[in-house]
């Protein structure tokens, strides 16, 4: 399987190579031997690399890059490094991917397993893909590969693959990538966490043009990204956000952002924040779990320091956008 997904990947993903590179090498965390075929990549965007077959890689910095550089294999976990910028070469280790399951593993098998695995896969889709009309039309290209682990007394359901789920995103217009590295979701409690990287591609069969278009600007309004888009450059009465305490008292930039000399921004408050966009009902609440959280101009933030929930915490996979995206004039 390793040698197929790899294959499928390099159709998918381009290599990049320009003048203004970092470089480093990416070995076995448990054998120190090279890893190739490793993706070297910005989370959330599509600037991504491979490794050689000695684990060796470059990738462009040509433009400002918000968050960390992640790296990822078939059969490990993710890296993410903020060392970047140091102009020395990185040495990175990977750990490789074990699973411990104590519940019953559903897979491929006979019938009532057949059965429970669909149960499973249409729940795991559901909160992976979510369900708006952008997920509606995602495909999972690879969802054979996906092992889940269902226990039947806590209704936690977990989900489990080796290497990426490869996505087909036709709504929006995207190849994606996503290296999967926790996936609970309880059904007691309907809490869910999910951890792991993505990288974009244009989808070059797309040519819908202006409707792809129309679609990508309608995700990206009221969205995480739109949000701390507008909070970085404070602008969020004109572009249409409300934000407020829980008791419904008016909020400021100056309440939530605090700035370091460098220029950089990050949300600190121990407010739960509740943020309106336009007609969007209900409004979403974002909670701090870090005293600060780092936000970027580009819509980039550190989403291990904050629980969101309500209109923008439903939205998935399906409805991300790459960090490079800006609206088209005239739509």
């Amino acid at each position: 399987m390793r040698r197929v997904l790899t294959s499928l990947l390099l159709t998918i993903f381009s290599v990049s190579a320009y003048s203004q590179t970092i470089s480093g090498t990416v070995l076995d965390g448990k054998t120190g031997s090279p890893v190739e075929y490793a993706i070297v990549y910005f989370n959330g965007t599509f600037n991504g690399t491979y490794t050689d077959k000695e684990g060796q890689f470059m990738i462009n910095l040509s433009e400002k890059i918000s968050g960390p550089l992640t790296i990822s294999s078939i059969g490990y976990y993710s890296i993410n490094t903020n060392d970047i910028y140091s102009g020395k070469r990185l040495l990175v280790y990977l750990n490789p991917k074990i699973y411990e399951l104590d519940e019953v593993v559903v897979s491929a098998g006979n019938k009532a397993r057949q059965k429970a695995r669909k149960a499973n896969l249409v729940m795991f889709k559901k909160e992976f893909l979510g369900n708006t009309m952008n997920a509606y039309k995602c495909k999972i290209e690879n969802e054979d590969d996906i092992v889940f682990s269902w226990d039947p007394d806590s209704l936690i359901l977990r989900a489990f693959c080796e290497g990426p789920l490869v996505i087909d995103n036709k709504s929006l217009g995207y190849k994606v990538a996503y290296y999967l590295d926790i996936f609970i979701y309880s059904g007691r409690d309907l809490s869910l966490l999910i951890t792991g990287n993505i990288i974009f591609r244009e989808d070059a069969s797309d040519n819908r043009g202006k409707a792809v278009e129309k679609r990508r600007k309608s995700a990206y309004m009221g969205s995480r990204m739109h949000f701390f888009r507008e909070l970085w450059a404070n602008n969020l009465d004109s572009s249409g956000f409300q934000l407020k305490t829980i008791n419904n008292s008016a909020l400021s930039y100056e309440d939530i952002v605090a700035e370091s000399e460098d220029g950089s921004k990050y949300l600190n408050t121990k407010e739960v924040l509740h943020v309106l966009y336009f007609s969007k009902y209900g409004g979403s609440r974002l909670r701090l779990t870090k005293d600060s959280v780092l936000f970027e101009k580009d819509g980039y933030y550190d989403a291990l320091g904050i629980e969101i929930w309500g209109e923008m915490g439903r939205l998935r996979i399906a409805d991300w956008l790459p960090y490079e995206y800006s609206i088209t004039e005239g739509l």
